[in-house]
Protein backbone atom coordinates (compact mmCIF):
# COMPACT_ATOMS: atom_id res chain seq x y z
CA UNK A 1 0.00 0.00 0.00
CA UNK A 2 0.93 3.54 -0.49
CA UNK A 3 0.94 4.92 2.97
CA UNK A 4 3.23 1.96 4.67
CA UNK A 5 5.59 2.13 1.56
CA UNK A 6 6.30 6.22 2.16
CA UNK A 7 6.02 5.36 6.13
CA UNK A 8 8.82 3.05 5.51
CA UNK A 9 10.65 5.52 2.97
CA UNK A 10 10.29 8.15 5.50
CA UNK A 11 11.72 6.28 8.25
CA UNK A 12 15.14 5.05 5.98
CA UNK A 13 15.89 8.38 5.14
CA UNK A 14 15.41 9.35 8.69
CA UNK A 15 17.91 6.92 9.35
CA UNK A 16 20.34 7.63 6.88
CA UNK A 17 20.50 11.20 7.84
CA UNK A 18 21.38 10.49 11.51
CA UNK A 19 24.16 8.98 10.00
CA UNK A 20 25.54 11.76 8.50
CA UNK A 21 24.75 15.06 10.81
CA UNK A 22 26.43 16.20 14.54
CA UNK A 23 25.57 14.65 17.79
CA UNK A 24 23.49 17.51 18.76
CA UNK A 25 21.49 18.43 15.66
CA UNK A 26 18.15 16.93 15.40
CA UNK A 27 16.35 15.11 12.61
CA UNK A 28 12.76 14.75 13.09
CA UNK A 29 9.46 13.64 10.83
CA UNK A 30 7.37 16.24 10.38
CA UNK A 31 3.80 16.64 9.15
CA UNK A 32 3.26 13.11 6.87
CA UNK A 33 6.01 13.61 4.25
CA UNK A 34 8.65 16.24 6.11
CA UNK A 35 11.76 15.17 7.59
CA UNK A 36 13.26 17.99 9.32
CA UNK A 37 16.84 18.52 10.22
CA UNK A 38 17.85 21.04 12.57
CA UNK A 39 21.33 22.53 12.66
CA UNK A 40 22.15 24.61 15.66
CA UNK A 41 24.86 27.12 15.59
CA UNK A 42 25.41 26.32 12.09
CA UNK A 43 25.90 29.08 9.01
CA UNK A 44 23.80 28.78 5.94
CA UNK A 45 26.95 28.18 4.13
CA UNK A 46 27.72 24.55 6.41
CA UNK A 47 24.09 24.22 6.03
CA UNK A 48 24.26 23.74 2.51
CA UNK A 49 27.65 21.98 2.58
CA UNK A 50 25.46 19.31 5.30
CA UNK A 51 22.55 19.24 2.83
CA UNK A 52 25.31 17.98 0.04
CA UNK A 53 26.50 15.42 2.40
CA UNK A 54 23.12 13.86 3.06
CA UNK A 55 22.47 13.73 -0.80
CA UNK A 56 25.11 11.83 -1.08
CA UNK A 57 24.51 9.12 1.33
CA UNK A 58 20.71 9.27 0.26
CA UNK A 59 22.02 8.73 -2.98
CA UNK A 60 24.53 5.94 -2.38
CA UNK A 61 21.89 4.32 0.27
CA UNK A 62 20.39 0.99 -1.25
CA UNK A 63 16.85 1.98 -1.34
CA UNK A 64 18.27 4.93 -3.91
CA UNK A 65 16.50 6.97 -1.22
CA UNK A 66 17.37 10.43 -3.01
CA UNK A 67 14.60 9.91 -5.50
CA UNK A 68 12.35 11.32 -2.60
CA UNK A 69 14.35 14.18 -2.03
CA UNK A 70 13.39 18.09 -2.48
CA UNK A 71 14.86 20.19 -0.08
CA UNK A 72 14.49 23.80 1.15
CA UNK A 73 17.07 25.91 3.65
CA UNK A 74 15.71 28.16 6.26
CA UNK A 75 17.79 29.84 9.10
CA UNK A 76 16.79 31.29 12.56
CA UNK A 77 16.44 34.00 13.22
CA UNK A 78 16.58 35.43 9.94
CA UNK A 79 13.71 33.45 8.25
CA UNK A 80 11.70 33.04 11.27
CA UNK A 81 11.97 31.72 15.11
CA UNK A 82 9.64 28.92 15.26
CA UNK A 83 9.87 25.61 13.75
CA UNK A 84 6.49 26.19 11.44
CA UNK A 85 8.13 29.57 10.54
CA UNK A 86 11.70 27.84 9.73
CA UNK A 87 9.84 24.82 7.72
CA UNK A 88 7.10 26.96 5.93
CA UNK A 89 10.26 29.01 4.75
CA UNK A 90 11.95 25.69 3.93
CA UNK A 91 9.22 24.59 1.73
CA UNK A 92 9.00 27.19 -0.05
CA UNK A 93 12.41 27.94 -1.08
CA UNK A 94 12.35 23.91 -2.29
CA UNK A 95 8.97 24.98 -4.64
CA UNK A 96 10.77 27.89 -5.64
CA UNK A 97 13.78 26.14 -7.11
CA UNK A 98 15.34 22.76 -7.43
CA UNK A 99 18.17 23.26 -5.54
CA UNK A 100 19.54 24.37 -2.24
CA UNK A 101 21.62 27.09 -3.60
CA UNK A 102 22.01 30.73 -1.70
CA UNK A 103 18.48 31.88 -1.15
CA UNK A 104 16.65 33.25 -2.65
CA UNK A 105 17.42 34.02 -5.79
CA UNK A 106 18.29 30.46 -7.50
CA UNK A 107 22.29 30.30 -9.00
CA UNK A 108 23.13 30.12 -12.08
CA UNK A 109 24.05 26.24 -12.27
CA UNK A 110 19.88 26.29 -11.94
CA UNK A 111 18.55 28.65 -14.71
CA UNK A 112 20.88 27.55 -17.10
CA UNK A 113 20.84 23.66 -16.40
CA UNK A 114 18.18 22.14 -15.64
CA UNK A 115 18.27 19.10 -13.92
CA UNK A 116 21.05 20.39 -11.98
CA UNK A 117 22.21 18.94 -8.69
CA UNK A 118 20.29 19.41 -6.13
CA UNK A 119 22.95 20.65 -4.20
CA UNK A 120 25.78 22.77 -4.86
Amino acid sequence: EPGQRRHVALGSIVNVVKTVVRAGDLVCRHGEDDVVVLVPDTSPEAAVRLAGRIETSLREAPEALSAFIRAGLAVAPADGTTLEELVTVARARADQHPCICHPPEPCSDCRDQPGAPAVH
